[in-house]
């Protein structure tokens, strides 16, 4: 999936030309100067009529036109492959994409919510397996740094990208703050085109996007061989200890005996948990176990998880 990206636009989207061919565009913005209904609704023509196959945006701090919407009203203004996003997710072609316009607060912009619990509470909806996190503001201490040197990003915004790692975090709002920065875990991206005048002087950003061509898949089992490709957890802790380590894999072979102590049932009840707190609704598995009542009991378990969830 090409994607291109770019961020605070302010109202001088017309006087982007030539962008380059890609698959989706997103955008992370700040699309207007004050938020005005007129600029706003010019912003969503131009990026409606964009030869892209997928269009994806969000509200910043300086759009205030967003505060009295729904994404239900946007929606009026948009064609059908253009997708507003406010604190929700959308899938694309196996890609999931989360978006929220809030940052900490700053005088009395639009989104603004106070440092600490307030704005941890829309931190806490963003789910453990999105790839492609869209905010508007910076995380605390990347791509943050204003003029006067003082890194102004989100401390906890900064916390919950490290807990669920998503391989890219694509935000603007610190103009200044333009720029790229891979840590091995997630690639982060300040897509400001305008600089701290406000004049258009930065390219978007482009990046070629595709899931790991290499899935993680963990076997549990106490006894058998490890087939080729997976990793390995003998027992309950060692499942807890990856589980925690590394999040959700993209499939889990189950065996149900595991010697004395717990059992494969109490490492798929952990794993219900565990998806239950960090907003995951789907468990890719398979039960090898040759205990005919413990298979059953696993299976149960994991199915009736998916299809309530």
């Amino acid at each position: 999936m090409k994607i291109l990206f770019l961020s605070d636009t302010h109202s001088q989207h017309r006087k982007l030309k030539n962008l380059p061919e890609a698959d989706m565009v997103i955008h992370a913005g700040d699309v207007s100067k004050i938020g005005r209904d007129h600029e706003v609704e010019d912003f969503m023509r131009w990026f409606s009529a964009l030869d892209y196959k997928y269009k994806v945006f969000i509200a910043g701090n300086h759009d205030f036109f967003f505060e009295n919407e729904t994404t239900k009203s946007i929606a009026r203004f948009l064609n059908g492959n253009t997708f507003y996003l406010f604190n929700s997710t959308i899938e694309i072609e196996g890609l999931k994409i989360w978006g929220s316009p809030f940052t900490p607060t700053f005088f009395n912009w639009a989104f603004n919510l106070d440092r600490g619990k307030d704005i941890q509470q829309v931190w806490n909806e963003i789910p453990n397996d999105t790839d492609i996190l869209v905010t508007h503001g910076p995380p605390l201490g990347i791509l943050d740094r204003t003029t006067d040197q003082l890194n102004v990003g989100c401390e906890n915004l900064l916390k919950k990208v490290k807990k669920i790692k998503p391989k890219y975090h694509l935000f603007g709002h610190i103009h200044e703050g333009y720029g790229i920065l891979n840590t091995g875990k997630t690639t982060f991206i300040n897509g400001s085109v305008l600089n701290e005048h406000y004049q258009l002087v930065n390219q978007p950003f482009f990046f070629d996007f595709s899931k790991n061509p290499y899935p993680k898949r963990l076997y549990l089992d106490d006894v058998r061989p490890t087939p080729e490709g997976f990793e390995r957890a003998y027992d309950f802790e060692e499942f807890v200890n990856y589980i925690s380590q590394n999040g959700l894999p993209d499939f889990i072979s189950f065996d149900h005996d595991l010697g004395e102590g717990k059992t494969g049932l109490d490492c798929a009840k952990f794993l219900v948990e565990y998806c239950l707190d960090n907003q995951i609704h789907k468990i890719n598995f398979q039960v090898h176990s040759q205990n005919p009542v413990g298979k059953e009991n696993i299976e149960f378990l994991l199915k009736n998880f998916n299809k309530n969830h």
